[in-house]
């Protein structure tokens, strides 16, 4: 493996520390109940063949580059947990019987909702497919234990609270206030109008905004602009290009403008102080850097998904009264708009970046019951006893 590879497949911690050679595992599973028996954290009759610790590195080389931050989080998180799991009991982790799995679901299943476990089961299959195992998800016992995990808990999740026109012109002008109230807007005050602005406008997730670019950015004669987001989560290799308001575009500007003033004052501060060469390699917002900058650090960081949601939950609730919005509140709030607009289906899968209509659907789902056959139904029935009324 090359240093370059080495160090891809570095940023899976459930790789770094398996061993060359192990002995491999004894055959036959444990049934359910002996396979939450307690043994030795390191048991050695249960330890990976080292054939598949190798397919599994040489995999984790290729997929450091191949996936996301957060796909990588959580494959490796997940794979962890279920490692550990198996090794604190004596089972096998890699290959796994699928009793052994059953077993891990109904153990932490118990405090884990049916959209977690079924995030545990896609990764470990993934993980046997890319060791070149048989996943031992695909066997009827975990298809049982997983659909009688979702009818005990049930499957509906909890959805973020929408963030539509509305409640993002409230947030806006309560922006607007404590600046005018203060006797002009903050650098903060800046950057979370914009921020806002173009998350409504664009449906970008949290891990997306932070890796937006000035050059990204194309201006229109009318005022309004484009932007293409170029790290998103769908299949869309050259980005998606997204729609920014001429609201947005004066946003970004203003922005602009005021984080360009401040690091010249920085520089010149730092300059007067004899402490300037740092500031002075630190180049000012042009087309190659990030749209949108942590402020507490070093100023050329960009804003980290945490911090995204910290910005939009904090606004939402200075602004509406309540903690109920996360940054993905702007998906679905768009979402909503955009369908309650008339639009079709189709259109609002593509501003949002989406593969396939279910988040849509579920989204919008009451929205679409008030718009439904049953609610024409109804509505014609009230016009038609509203004129023999009459």
């Amino acid at each position: 493996m090359t240093t370059r590879s080495a160090a891809r497949a570095s940023r899976f911690r459930l790789t770094a520390d398996l061993p060359a050679t192990l002995p491999a595992p004894v055959s036959g599973a444990p049934t359910h109940s002996a396979a939450h028996a307690t043994a030795p954290s390191e048991p050695t009759h249960c330890l990976e063949p080292a054939v598949l610790i190798e397919r599994l590195k040489q995999w984790a080389a290729l997929a450091g580059d191949a996936f996301s931050p957060r796909t990588i989080e959580a494959l490796d998180g997940d794979g962890r947990l279920f490692r550990a799991w198996c090794l604190e009991r004596s089972l096998a982790w890699l290959p796994a019987d699928p009793a052994t799995v059953v077993a891990f679901m109904e153990d932490v299943g118990a405090t884990r909702r049916p959209a977690t476990i079924s995030r545990y089961l896609a990764n470990i299959s993934t993980l046997h497919k890319a060791a070149g195992a048989p996943s031992p998800t695909e066997h009827p016992d975990v298809k049982l234990a997983r659909k009688a995990h979702a009818r005990k808990k049930g499957t509906d999740q909890r959805q973020a609270a929408p963030l539509g026109e509305r409640e993002i012109h409230v947030i806006v002008r309560s922006i607007e206030k404590a600046a005018k109230r203060a006797g002009g807007a903050s650098l903060i005050e800046l950057r979370d109008r914009a921020l806002v602005l173009v998350m409504s406008d664009t449906l970008c997730r949290a891990s997306e905004v932070g890796r937006l670019r000035w050059a990204d950015i194309e201006p229109a004669t009318d005022g309004s602009g484009t932007l293409v987001v170029r790290f998103t989560k769908g299949n869309y290799s050259n980005g998606r290009a997204t729609y920014l308001s001429p609201q947005t575009m004066q946003a970004l500007e203003a922005w602009r403008k005021g984080l360009v003033a401040w690091l010249e004052l920085q520089r010149s501060n730092a300059v007067q102080a004899g402490n300037g060469d740092r500031l002075a390699r630190l180049p000012l917002p042009g087309e190659g850097e990030f749209i949108f900058w942590n402020l507490s650090t070093t100023p050329r960081n960009r804003l980290s998904r945490q911090a995204v949601w910290a910005i939009i939950k904090a606004q939402g609730n200075r602004a509406l009264g309540t903690d109920a919005y996360s940054a993905h509140s702007t998906r679905v709030g768009t979402a909503c708009d955009i369908v309650r607009s008339g639009a079709g289906l189709l259109e609002a899968v593509v501003a949002g970046g989406w593969k396939t209509t279910t988040q849509v659907l579920r989204y919008t789902r009451r929205h679409s019951a008030t718009r439904g056959a049953v609610a024409r139904l109804r509505s014609r029935k009230v016009k038609d006893i509203q004129l023999l009324a009459r």
